[in-house]
């Protein structure tokens, strides 16, 4: 009976390590994709300039 409450918390903690790490993924990802408002300016005036 000792034993359980032991893995139930080792497994506790495996899902808990898993869901961070998948958040912070999900974090990076969505802030690689979107732009900040101090920045918004400068991505619109790069949008219009005519590359060579």
């Amino acid at each position: 009976m000792e034993n359980k409450p032991n893995s139930n918390n080792k497994l506790f903690r495996w899902i808990l390590i898993i869901f961070t790490l998948i958040m912070i993924g999900f974090g990076i990802h969505m802030a690689s994709k979107t732009t900040a408002p101090w920045n918004k300016n400068k991505v619109k005036s790069e949008k219009w300039k005519v590359k060579n």
